[in-house]
């Protein structure tokens, strides 16, 4: 999100070649349905002459003529993909505003692009985004390394092998492992995604040496399409190479790009699985249509080519065109979803590039909506459901949000811009409010969701209207507790002693509230209860009776008090 992968990100981010700001030259928006091997337009306007499909690729030179070009081989079998008739080139009817603000597909995401990665890494393996990245958008395509050499039955499919350098700079993610060896497929990190294993050098798994490799066989994967954009001309600045967005909108496939209309902020440190999981989680409960559902991703939609040249270059952004750069991109998309992939220890919350996103949402008066796996919804319901206090803590912690000046980046020069940018904006105290109260608002509403789908389970009533009084929220605790007086009314006689402490629970909101007329027949009625088990316990006995004189001096009933 917002190109969490190198300092050159903020060149991207605001940088008019092409990678992802507010680009030159950018190519119209239609929107089409795509058939392989036909263009929109049919099959009698596709091109098949290489010099018709080169003036339509290549930028005219400064004098107007055109120069002859060589068309990278992907081109030439990409070439019935192209329309004859306004085909996308650099400086071509520029629409600024769509081109900058196009996204992919949930659907798409979902669907091909994670069954893409399912062909390279293996069908049980799930990536990174820092992998994906390497090994699928920004590179020269996936490698399979085959390493002999180590004990096999000390690594397993879906694990990482990692040289033992100073910084882990070199890695795998394996893929299977065979009579010949272990096959990885190589990403290296956001250090080097280019770097290469090496025979010398130890590896090791989950913490745990595996050997010296004593022969390493690396090869391109065969008849991979990955990356997307690799050798296709860039609409945007006529270069080769183009971002994820703009290979689909080259290739016309034109049913899963749109005008981005989410804006997603999530780590790249998550898997596949648990965004895309969590993304159709979030479409399936909020009643939005996966195809229509465009997110601008820094993945897709920010040319991670150009990013890798920045970084090799050193380029960076002023700090005022960056900071507008993000702004434009939430501002344009409207809505920035926020992925919680843990509900106890979120990634989001440890991350500068998620803080600095969701504050400029807010405080542009944008709208800021967090989600969260399946899964983990069930994990956050099984602690409110639990009356230890020790288990009520865990969710409790979970409100105390991390701060911004704690929050981490991958290179020092984003975190110097993001801080910078951030103090420019109100700083780090508004910053850290401002996303305080969204993740606390965030667990709650869910938290009473929860309650609200399981109203027989007493313990998880109680425990959500203790997190609501807590942070001050007593209307809506109130509320919970006339749910659980309700509910267990009509579960068991009048006198139980649950319904006692569910009484007093209420009648102690209410005195909070200032609603002591109400307040003050409860805690009579908790109090002839207790009367009768004094002789089990005369202290819960003197404790209501200290409530409720404390309620009959506020309402001046002092004889009675």
């Amino acid at each position: 999100t917002a190109a969490r992968c190198g300092s050159d990100t903020a060149a991207a981010f605001c940088s008019g070649q092409g990678a992802c700001g507010l680009p030159t030259g950018a190519p119209t928006l239609a929107h089409e349905e795509y058939e392989p091997g036909r263009g929109s337009a049919g099959a009698a306007d596709v091109l098949e002459d290489e010099d018709e499909l080169r003036r339509s690729w290549c930028p005219p030179s400064p004098k107007g003529k055109q120069e002859r070009q060589e068309l990278p081989p992907v081109a030439r079998v990409r070439a019935k993909a192209t329309p004859k008739k306004g085909a996308p080139t650099a400086g071509r009817n520029p629409d600024r505003a769509k081109a900058a603000s196009l996204g992919v597909s949930v659907s798409y995401l979902r669907g091909p692009f994670h069954s893409g990665i399912r062909d390279v890494f293996g069908s049980k393996c799930d990536p990174d985004f820092h992998e994906i990245n390497a090994a699928m958008v920004s590179g020269t395509g996936p490698r399979e390394v085959i390493v002999q050499g180590l004990a096999q039955s000390s690594v397993q499919v879906n694990d990482l092998l990692l040289q033992a350098t100073r910084c882990d700079d070199v890695r795998g993610r394996v893929k299977r492992v065979e009579d010949a060896g272990v096959v990885v497929v190589e990403t290296g990190t956001v250090v080097d995604p280019f770097a290469l294993l090496q025979v010398s050098l130890p590896m090791r798994s989950k913490g745990t040496a595996v050997g010296v490799p004593k022969y390493l066989s690396r090869s391109f994967m065969p008849d991979c399409k990955w990356p997307l954009g690799h050798a296709l001309r860039c609409p945007r600045d006529g270069r080769e190479h183009t971002s994820l967005v703009d290979a689909l909108y080259v290739m016309k496939a034109n049913r899963h790009i749109g005008k981005a209309n989410v804006f997603l902020s999530y780590a790249w440190d998550c898997s596949a699985s648990t965004v895309f999981g969590a993304l159709g989680d979030w479409c399936d409960r909020t009643g939005r249509d996966m195809s229509k559902t465009f997110v601008w991703t820094c993945l897709a939609s920010i040319n991670q080519f150009r990013v890798q040249e920045g970084r090799e270059l050193g380029m960076k952004e002023p700090l005022e065109a960056f900071t507008n750069a993000v702004k434009g991109h939430v501002r344009s998309c409207g809505l920035v979803a926020c992925l919680f992939d843990k509900w106890d220890r979120p990634t989001f919350t440890s991350r500068l590039w998620c803080h600095f996103e969701s504050f400029v949402a807010s405080s542009q008066g944008g709208k800021v909506e967090f989600f969260m796996p399946a899964a983990e919804e069930d994990s956050l319901l099984k602690a409110l459901s639990h009356a230890e206090p020790e288990k009520l803590q865990i969710v409790w912690r979970a409100f105390g949000v991390a701060k911004v000046e704690d929050a981490v980046a991958s290179f020092p020069d984003d975190r110097t811009s993001i801080l910078g940018a951030i103090s420019a904006c109100g700083g780090a105290a508004r910053a850290n409010k401002a996303l305080r109260t969204q993740v606390q608002d965030f667990l709650l509403r869910t938290s009473k969701s929860l309650a609200a789908e399981h109203q027989e389970e007493v313990s998880l009533q109680r425990n959500v209207r203790t997190l609501f009084s807590k942070l001050g929220k007593l209307e809506e605790s109130a509320k919970m507790d006339e749910n659980v007086v309700t509910f267990q009314l009509g579960a068991m006689p009048a006198d139980h002693p649950k319904v006692a402490a569910s009484v007093l629970n209420l009648a102690l909101t209410y005195s909070q509230l200032g609603r002591l007329e109400e307040a003050a027949p409860l805690f009579e009625v908790v109090l002839a209860r207790r009367r009768k088990d004094a002789a089990a316990d005369s202290t819960k006995l003197l404790v209501v009776m200290g409530y409720l004189c404390d309620i009959y001096k506020r309402l001046g009933r002092y004889k009675e008090a």
